[in-house]
């Protein structure tokens, strides 16, 4: 469940690794620490703002997006 801070959305990486059906080793490893997505650690969990999700899901380069462009759906 989000965290919100006023206008601020935080999710921390337990959140978004159920949302996404991802291993949280592999969010943290492949996603947050080669910076695809913007993430803070505050104490000892990592935060994403929605903000940062946005900008991840609308990158031109961004993996998860090229792979479902280039699944044909069919009506």
């Amino acid at each position: 469940m989000p965290r919100i801070i006023g206008k601020l959305t935080l999710y921390d990486i337990d959140d978004l690794s159920n949302s996404l059906g991802m291993n949280k080793k592999s969010l943290l490893e492949r996603y947050i620490r080669t910076g695809l997505i913007k993430a803070k650690k505050f104490g000892v969990k990592w935060y994403v703002t929605e903000q940062s999700l946005q900008e991840f899901f609308n990158r031109t380069d961004n993996p998860i997006a090229q792979k479902q462009s280039s699944i044909d759906i069919k009506e």
